[in-house]
């Protein structure tokens, strides 16, 4: 089993996911044994167990998949930090073309 297909870790943050519960108890255990094998230290006051839906790394990790964060898109858009672009496909007819 590869590692992203049970957790996913950046930094200091760690998300644990699964498709019912028993299986994300499981993983829950075999990923903390793994932080007290390598002696990494972990405060149960920062943990969020059992969510339904987490904010990590400015995007919502859910149920649906991962989705952007609103709230982050809307703070880069508001500093100038993000650029919209915008792309359509669809046919044109022959008066569309000549235009």
């Amino acid at each position: 089993m590869r590692t992203w297909e049970v957790c996913l870790a950046y930094l200091d943050d760690l998300v644990i996911f699964a498709s019912i519960f028993k299986q994300h108890l499981q993983r829950c255990q075999m990923v903390l044994d793994r932080i007290v094998e390598v002696e990494l230290k972990h405060k149960l006051s920062k943990c969020l167990l059992f969510q339904k839906k987490v904010k990590f790394l400015r995007s919502i990790i859910s149920e649906d998949g991962i989705e952007p964060d609103p709230e982050k898109v809307l703070q880069q858009w508001q500093n100038g930090e993000l650029k919209v672009i915008a792309y359509a496909s669809r046919a044109f007819n022959n008066m569309e073309l000549h235009y």
